[in-house]
């Protein structure tokens, strides 16, 4: 009997993960898109490289040594539990290697501290950012304020198509987001940004979370400064994170209170929440399912914001003026007909 190697193993799954499509937009994975490159070097070729003797054939002791390489309770550790456990399925012996992975706990029992900013401190910040930073750091501080009002990921911003221009398609046109009579502020954000990297669920519409149009205005949301960065690098990690590693960097020099992009955009959904935009436009908003909405983006709450939520439902206040929210019957039914428009 021919026994399979961790290598042919290995291309087996590489061919597989090639194949298949991406798990969010559902788009075709190809080995020429930096981010699919640089997906299946962080989910898979990672763990593959523990494996020291890749032309041998999978064995208890090296899958083991590989698996508890990684720290029990932490995220990776799970994910190689996964890993290893595909790759023992995968082999010759597979029913001798599977009995490897009975009982072992992959609870996660470790995270990595998560920051949170509330409304009250952003938006002090801007205002004296706004004020006081380099010029070089101006368009960074444009990317925070539509951060915190669409709930965008740090690299979306760079894969918005209306930021100058109006965006069309078929009988349905948004403006663009600098043209004064925008009442809507949609944001159209593209399947890929314009250096080349894939955003993580693909095409889709977003609306502010903040309904305050009078601070939109304050957050200069309709001077559009997109920040432009390159790189000579041809390695599909340095690229995936080019931008929001050098978003992190100006939150530093800019003496943000937080240096995680995320937070802001888990600020935007508690606001969404005290302007009383329903859950399921703001998962949609976000790129998200309702779910994750419900779990992951609830339980990074700011205390501050959860506070003023509670207190101060469904109003906002700007230059000590009380607003109520928009009415979202039809911003539901708008919202739905413009994403049968995206897939179609």
């Amino acid at each position: 009997m021919s026994f399979k190697s961790y290598k042919e193993i290995f291309l087996e799954i590489e061919e597989q993960y090639f194949n298949g499509v991406h798990k969010n937009s559902k788009r075709r994975r190809s080995r020429n898109n930096i981010s699919d490159n640089n997906s299946y070097n962080r989910t898979n070729k990672v763990y593959f490289d523990k494996i020291l003797n890749q032309n041998e054939c999978p064995t208890l002791d090296s899958l083991k040594s590989a698996l508890y390489s990684w720290t029990p309770g932490t995220k990776s550790f799970k994910n190689a539990y996964y890993i290893y456990k595909k790759i023992a399925s995968k082999a010759t012996n597979s029913q001798e290697l599977i009995r490897l992975f009975d009982g072992i706990d992959t609870i996660q029992t470790i995270f990595q501290e998560k920051q949170s900013i509330s409304w009250n401190e952003f938006y002090n910040w801007h205002n004296k950012c706004s004020q006081d930073c380099q010029e070089c750091d101006e368009p960074w501080l444009w990317v925070c304020a539509m951060c915190v009002t669409y709930g965008l990921r740090p690299s979306e911003i760079a894969a918005a198509q209306n930021l100058f221009k109006s965006w069309s398609r078929r009988n349905t046109t948004i403006k663009a987001i600098n043209n004064p009579s925008n009442k809507d502020m949609l944001l159209v954000v593209g399947e890929f940004t314009y250096f080349g990297t894939s955003t993580k669920t693909g095409a889709r519409i977003a609306r502010p979370l903040i309904l305050n149009q009078n601070i939109w205005d304050e957050l200069r949301l309709k001077q559009p400064k997109l920040p432009v960065i390159n790189s000579n690098s041809t390695n599909s990690k340095t690229l995936v994170n080019l931008f929001s590693g050098r978003f992190r960097k100006a939150l530093i020099r800019m003496n943000c209170p937080i240096t995680q992009p995320y937070a802001f955009r888990h600020l935007a959904n508690q606001l969404g929440e005290k302007y009383g935009v329903p859950q399921e436009i703001r998962a949609r908003s976000l790129g998200h399912s309702v779910a994750v909405n419900d779990s992951v983006y609830k339980s990074r709450s700011n205390l501050e914001t959860e506070v003023d939520l509670l207190l101060n439902f469904s109003k906002s206040y700007s230059n000590g003026q009380e607003f109520s929210p928009f009415d979202f019957d039809m911003a539901v039914e708008k919202i739905k007909s413009i994403k049968a428009i995206l897939e179609a």
